[in-house]
């Protein structure tokens, strides 16, 4: 697709070979006809040549539009593809933890019960053979149920790994072209751009008054300008962004520290904060909180992309695991995976969100907690930053837009 892209050396060497004003002899009049005719015929060809390769660029720039319209309409079908897997995973979900309840009360049964022995007394208690082979038969039956039961189980759960791989890569994808939208999005602003200063420049070369020829100069500058200035925004912003991804790394790298112990209380307890906000003195009647000062970075292999929620707590919390989906998938994933998902803050959980941005879902790494309506987290894609952070301080994880909260325990 980039390869599509015309570089604004060629547009803007379109027309170099613009004719120079013509030289007045006033001792010669017919010279001067001549003269002006040759340049009218020069100027008729250079029109024309200028007008292809003005057609040429406005059929690149449809391509790319037409493009465009593709990659939004594969996004389309992909987020819907992520939806159906979402359902299937969460009903794989539900199976394996109904059927993980049901296997641990038949364990505690058995424990309970000593039914090794519990069978063996079966068949020996039989008044005759017949019966003994009856009874035989009963026993297989309920062992090869069992069997089955766990066959099942381990089937479940396999799949439920794929379509969780196959939900990834789709949202791997999406966000893939999202990128990809973005950049077009600047190169169709660029080649825009250029296509006035092209039909700008074929019209100053037609033009025959002097006046005339500085105003559409003066309008050639302007669109010139708006061109080096996308382009400058475009370098900006992304010499912005990776300075700003760079010094949080490094500021993460430089303070690593293992998760803080819950605060003890006492006679007079002392608060303990993140960054000592202008929040963080709790007066001596409120509850104390436990809280974590710095927290570690991973560089673990991860699934996410890089930026989104779901990949700054990767980097938080290496225990939760690759492919488990959008931000409001987790619950469901870390239950089949044999996490705990309650509603109660605990310093070190994940906070999971199932609203958000486009339905998706939100994911944080929670490090302080007072109460269950009042805690801070890092995260990362909050409020536009995509890079690690405590962007909120004090809030309430109950009120949010992101919708209902649920937290994953550390096993």
């Amino acid at each position: 697709m980039k390869n599509k892209i015309i570089s604004a050396a060629l547009v803007s060497g379109l027309f170099l070979n613009t004719v120079a004003p013509l030289s007045v002899f006033a001792e010669d009049f017919d010279k001067k006809i001549a003269q002006t005719d040759a340049t009218i015929a020069n100027l008729s060809a250079e029109q024309a040549q200028a007008q292809s390769q003005v057609s040429s660029l406005e059929k690149q720039v449809a391509d790319l539009e037409a493009q465009q319209d593709e990659l939004a309409k594969t996004n389309e079908e992909l987020q819907a593809e992520s939806k159906e897997l979402i359902a299937e995973i969460d009903s794989l979900s539900q199976k394996i933890v109904a059927r993980n309840s049901q296997l641990k009360k038949q364990a505690r049964s058995a424990q309970k019960n000593q039914q090794a022995s519990t069978y063996i007394n079966t068949i020996l208690e039989a008044d005759s053979l017949s019966e003994m082979v009856s009874r035989i038969m009963a026993i297989r039956k309920v062992i090869s149920a069992n069997e089955k039961l766990l066959k099942q189980q381990q089937s479940d759960k396999t799949n439920i790994e794929e379509k969780q791989k196959a939900n990834q890569e789709a949202i791997n994808t999406v966000e893939a072209n999202r990128v990809t939208l973005s950049e077009n999005t600047y190169a169709l602003n660029v080649q825009k751009a250029e296509l006035e200063v092209a039909q700008i420049n074929l019209q100053a070369s037609l033009a025959t008054a002097e006046e005339e020829k500085a105003s559409l100069l003066s309008a050639k500058s302007a669109a010139e300008e708006k061109a080096r200035a996308a382009a400058e925004e475009k370098a900006r912003a992304e010499a912005e962004a990776k300075a700003q991804a760079e010094a949080q790394v490094q500021s993460i790298a430089a303070s690593r520290a293992a998760v803080a112990t819950p605060v003890q209380e006492s006679a007079a307890p002392a608060v303990q904060t993140l960054a000592a906000p202008a929040q963080a003195a709790a007066p001596a009647t409120q509850q104390t909180y436990t809280t974590a000062a710095t927290t570690a970075v991973s560089y673990d292999y991860s699934t996410y992309p890089v930026g989104e929620c779901t990949w700054g707590v990767k980097q938080l919390a290496p225990w939760v695991g690759n492919y488990w989906g959008n931000g409001g998938d987790w619950a469901a994933s870390a239950r089949a995976a044999g996490f705990r998902v309650g509603t109660t803050p605990a310093v070190g959980a994940v906070a999971v969100w199932t609203g958000g941005y486009y339905g998706y879902g939100h994911v944080a790494y929670v490090v302080a907690v007072e109460s269950d309506t009042k805690i801070q987290v890092q995260e990362s894609n909050m409020m536009g930053k995509r890079y690690i952070d405590n962007h909120r301080g004090w809030f309430n994880p109950t009120t949010t837009s992101e919708g209902v909260v649920s937290y994953i325990y550390p096993n």
